[in-house]
């Protein structure tokens, strides 16, 4: 939409079912991992995971609410992956708070959904970082 190309944080009226993602377990042994403020910061490459249950199977658009801090223009990227079938990549773009989408089908039943931060890098004085607020699933078909 207009707003969204303008950079606004468009949320549509459509019911969409809303995991906070201080309720993921980030994997184990995952460096620079902390939860602030109901949210979750990811300073190194790694997953969180968590279980859901698909009750309608269908076509979702999976947002994720999220920010994150550049190294040479780059954004932290975002891998979504439903039960370690990756459903797309997200560039998590502006150190606002913003909501990133993918659409993807998914089946009838319970899966592990872990989304993972895949290019950190450090190169001083730029750390490219990642924070998560929440993860949407909104039906569109």
């Amino acid at each position: 939409s207009l707003l969204s190309a303008l950079g606004a944080d468009f949320r549509p009226y459509e019911h969409a079912d809303t995991i906070e993602a201080e309720t993921f377990e980030p994997e184990e042994g995952l460096a620079n991992f902390h939860r602030v403020d109901n949210r979750i910061h990811m300073g190194s490459n790694g997953f969180i995971k968590r279980g859901v249950r698909i009750e309608t199977p269908g076509r979702y658009r999976i947002g994720i609410r999220a920010r994150g801090t550049s190294v040479d223009g780059i954004f932290p990227i975002v891998a979504v992956l439903f039960d370690n079938a990756e459903l797309g990549r997200i560039e998590c773009v502006g150190e606002e708070w913003r909501t990133h989408t993918i659409d993807a089908a998914l089946p009838h039943g319970e899966a592990v959904l872990r989304v993972a931060f895949t290019n950190d890098l450090y190169r001083p004085p730029e750390d490219r970082n990642l924070q998560i607020d929440c993860i949407t699933f909104q039906r569109v078909q």
